[in-house]
């Protein structure tokens, strides 16, 4: 009688990397493993045959992922791969009502992100026209914010 539930790790058990780099330089049979599965591209990169989680240690990244909270890389896990060109605007003004109307007037006609430039109070959390913000920040300067 055939069984109605398939079992793959039965019949494909885990293997780390170091087990299959064995396997694979056996049944390459005396041709060098650097030479047969690494693709030496023209501009100098290595493309190994397989990558592991071990390959990009990211584990305490502060950034995570493409896609992953806190989103400091992007909302996608492709980014703009598959969108095609990202069309932002850069908005300096300083009232924040009027920053809302130029925004959502730039999305409505095409935009697909904003970029904000912020001054230094602004990117430290203070209110720039409070008593001492410029002394805490420095009068010069300022940071991008991209929203998109």
């Amino acid at each position: 009688m055939i069984e109605k539930e398939l079992k793959i790790r039965d019949d494909f058990p885990p293997v780390g990397y170091d087990g299959w780099k064995a396997q694979a330089v056996a049944d390459l049979k005396g041709v060098p493993f650097e030479k047969k599965m690494i693709t030496h591209t023209y501009e100098g990169l290595d493309i190994q045959p397989i990558y592991t989680p071990e390959s990009w240690p990211s584990a305490n990244d502060p950034s995570g992922f493409p896609g992953s909270p806190p989103y400091t890389r992007g909302t996608t896990p492709l980014g703009h791969s598959l969108d095609g060109w990202d069309l932002r605007q850069e908005v300096l003004h300083p009232e924040p009502a009027e920053v809302n109307r130029i925004m959502l007037d730039e999305l409505d006609n095409g935009v697909t992100s904003v970029e904000l430039k912020l001054d230094v109070a602004a990117s430290a959390g203070l209110d720039a026209d409070a008593p001492g913000s410029a002394e805490l920040c420095g009068r010069e300067g300022g940071h991008g914010v991209q929203l998109g």
